[in-house]
């Protein structure tokens, strides 16, 4: 890879070929070694960008939240009444991780992890912020 990209913008992408082999190999080094692989990047950044199964998880969870916020904007939710723009977010978010339910047990299974209860807590926050925000709460 001849680009030098920060490390947040290439969570994305080595989440995104992660995915399939995560049913198999989890979150471990060697599913991150073949997403770097997958998309060109050094397997050595791939590892500062991912270094364990929380990053992933959370990198995972923060790029469904911008594919629900971007599906609520792209559908016009902003004439939408509240009640139904978080219906929209919902609906929007569950219909985004139906291919990757075995992903997302394993993304559970790290979150329920009691050093990770925190993490777990803030993420939750963090997505529930996100869908109140794309619905047009202020507060």
């Amino acid at each position: 890879m001849t680009e030098d990209l920060p490390l947040a913008d290439l969570r994305p992408r080595l989440v995104t070929a992660m995915l399939p082999t995560v049913p198999f190999d989890g979150g471990t080094a060697r599913a991150g070694d073949a997403a770097a692989d997958a998309e060109g990047i050094d397997r050595d950044i791939a590892a500062m960008a991912l270094p364990d199964a929380i990053t992933m998880v959370d990198a995972y969870i923060a790029q469904a939240d911008a594919l629900m916020t971007g599906a609520m904007a792209a559908a016009g939710a902003d004439t939408m009444k509240v009640r139904d723009r978080i219906r929209l977010a919902l609906r929007s978010r569950f219909e985004a991780a139906a291919d990757d339910r075995e992903a997302i047990r394993r993304a559970l299974a790290v979150l329920a992890v009691p050093q990770n209860a925190v993490h777990a807590a803030r993420t939750l926050w963090r997505t529930a912020d996100a869908m109140w925000r794309a619905a047009g709460d202020t507060a």
